[in-house]
C-alpha cells in the first residue's frame, strides 16, 4: 500500500499540473466563446467537455489510495473511457478534448495499474 501512496502522490502532482496548464488556457485561447448571440451550441458542448475533464481531474485529486483499491480507480477509468467514446462518436469532433482525455488517462494509468495489481494479489491470499 505504501507504493500506492507514493504513486498516488506523483499522479496527483501530475494531474494538478495538467489541470493548471491546460484547462484554463485551452478554454480561453483554443476555444474562444462565440461572439454571436445566442451563443453557438458548439461553444456550449466544448465547454461541457472541458467541465467533464475538470470534474474527473478533481475526483482523482480527492480520492484516497484506499478508495482507489475499493473500486474508485475502476470507476474513474470507466468514466474516462466513456468520455472518450462519447467524444469519438460525436458528429462534430473536438480533437483537443480527445487529446486532453487521452492525456488524463495516461496520467492516471500508473495508479490504475498498481491498484489492479494490489486487488489481484489480495484476492490470491
Amino acid at each position: 500500500m505504501e507504493e500506492l501512496v507514493t504513486i498516488k502522490n506523483i499522479t496527483d502532482r501530475n494531474i494538478r499540473r495538467f489541470l493548471q496548464q491546460h484547462m484554463q488556457e485551452d478554454i480561453n485561447f483554443r476555444f474562444p466563446l462565440s461572439q454571436s448571440y445566442p451563443p453557438t451550441t458548439i461553444a456550449a458542448t466544448q465547454l461541457a467537455g472541458f467541465e467533464d475533464i475538470l470534474h474527473l481531474g478533481i475526483a482523482i485529486l480527492k480520492t484516497t489510495p484506499k478508495a482507489l483499491v475499493l473500486g474508485e480507480a475502476k470507476r474513474i477509468m470507466m468514466q474516462l473511457s466513456k468520455l472518450m467514446e462519447y467524444q469519438r462518436s460525436r458528429l462534430v469532433k473536438y480533437v483537443v478534448i480527445e487529446e486532453l482525455v487521452s492525456t488524463m488517462s495516461f496520467l492516471f494509468a500508473p495508479c490504475s495499474r498498481l491498484v489492479q495489481f494490489i486487488v489481484r494479489t489480495q484476492g490470491q491470499r
